[in-house]
């Protein structure tokens, strides 16, 4: 079996059991498995996407995961500092960063969209349009405004839903193997 076949049955295996044991959980730790699980699946959208070399600023530049917005993940993205620190993505480090402003976006290569106060989602989307950003926020309306991907809830559990048309417009390549796992919506 191929590394890259294992991976995938990994990522498979990993989501449908965090999937499955949401709905047997108590309410309050419902709420943090569900930040868990998106923080969980950032990383891995991270993992299953290609940028263009180019917006690396140097060969050990790191991939750099920011969040923009009031963190919707509560305690999760700490728990993703700790898990993802010393791993790497095609020989890169992992960073996660907290942003306050949209043009500290420019060196990101995923932007977390949380609940915004001082922007509008029109203002970040017509900011990154030009860069190869993999933007990623709540619900269908995410998308629909010019997102990447969006979680959103069926039943106790947390899906995910993909434009491609916006992610290759960005010039960003989502695996198949990812997509496939996805609700697809291309808005019009």
């Amino acid at each position: 079996m191929s590394m890259k076949c294992c991976c995938l049955s990994f990522l498979k295996g990993g989501l449908l059991g965090l999937l499955l044991l949401l709905p047997s959980l108590p309410q309050a730790e419902l709420v943090i498995r569900e930040s868990y699980v998106k923080a969980v699946l950032l990383f891995n959208f991270t993992r299953y996407t290609q940028w263009p070399e180019s917006v690396f600023q140097a060969i050990g530049s790191p991939y750099r995961i920011c969040v923009l917005g009031q963190d919707t993940f509560e305690n999760a993205l700490t728990e993703l500092d700790a898990a993802v620190e010393g791993e790497t993505i095609r020989e890169r480090e992992i960073e996660i960063l907290r942003i306050e402003s949209i043009e500290q976006t420019q060196s990101c290569q995923v932007l977390f969209i949380a609940e915004l106060k001082n922007y509008t989602l029109q203002e970040v989307f017509a900011y990154i349009r030009d860069y190869p950003i993999l933007s990623v926020g709540n619900g269908e309306d995410f998308i629909l405004e010019g997102g990447m991907i969006a979680y959103y809830q069926q039943g106790t559990k947390v899906r995910f839903a993909v434009n491609p048309q916006a992610v290759n417009e960005a010039k960003l390549k989502i695996s198949a193997n990812l997509l496939q796992l996805a609700r697809i919506i291309n808005r019009q």
